[in-house]
């Protein structure tokens, strides 16, 4: 039986290493699932960024995730480079911070704050890439490729809440609580 002991450096270097190894091993794989396939496709990398700017308690490294899983939606999506690039930087700085000093970090939160991600992310895509130019006449475009992906990405949000759950549980850095007893020898005047 695992006796609970303090992590070594090391031993919090080298899971350090592997947490990031699967953080990027995933983005990569969703990267590949979302650019190979012909049929319509969740935008993995909102939940992906989220959960990352849940986890991890620096607000800068979260937004560097979210800027780079934006860009990578951006490229497999086809859209304007940078856009969702820009928007997942803002969402997943607010997203750390919120859940830093406001949210616990539970499911009911973790999906409310992704399915408000994904709906403003379709809106602001619809409204800037066919509403503004006047392609989508009879709303074929909103329901096929914004509305469908948005609910695909809400649906898909759960397992990735796992996944990095599991990960975080795994490698990441365990907080080592230490109990201070208070000693009776101690004179007050």
């Amino acid at each position: 039986m695992k006796k609970n002991r303090p992590q070594t450096l090391k031993e919090k270097r080298r899971n350090l290493i592997i947490k990031w190894l699967l953080y990027l091993l995933v983005m990569a794989a969703s990267f590949l699932f979302m650019t190979v396939t012909d049929i319509v496709v969740p935008l993995l990398h909102i939940p992906i960024a989220i959960c990352i700017a849940i986890y991890e308690k620096n607000e800068l490294t979260a937004s560097f995730m979210g800027l780079l899983c934006g860009l990578l939606t951006d490229v497999a999506c086809g859209k304007l480079f940078g856009f969702n690039g820009f928007m997942l930087t803002v969402v997943c700085m607010f997203v750390s911070l919120l859940f830093l000093y406001v949210l616990r970090h539970n499911t009911v939160n973790y999906l409310i704050v992704n399915a408000a991600t994904a709906v403003v992310f379709g809106l602001l895509d619809y409204l800037f890439f066919y509403a503004m130019w006047g392609s989508d006449i009879n709303g074929r475009i909103f329901v096929f490729n914004i509305l469908i992906p948005v609910v695909l990405t809400i649906a898909i949000s759960p397992l990735m809440w796992f996944a990095f759950r599991v990960i975080h549980h795994y490698f990441g850095i365990k907080k080592e609580h230490f109990m201070a007893e208070q000693s009776e020898d101690i004179v007050r005047e």
